[in-house]
């Protein structure tokens, strides 16, 4: 739970994502998942990988 919490924390979502108001918890949900999945698990190194991002490491290794 801490993870998710620093995750959504301003330093880590676009302020612009922070600021917006959304009608339902499904559109915040989606607004999550697609900032977790689109940005964040692709464009951050993972120790796993040799500390590449998951885009270099795909280019590096086909």
């Amino acid at each position: 739970m801490w993870s998710l919490r620093s995750l959504l924390s301003a330093k880590l979502m676009p302020p612009a994502t922070l600021r917006r108001s959304y009608s339902s918890f499904k559109d915040l949900s989606l607004a999550v998942f697609s900032y977790i999945e689109c940005f964040y698990n692709a464009k951050r190194p993972h120790a796993s990988l040799g500390y590449l991002t998951p885009d270099e490491a795909e280019a590096r290794f086909p």
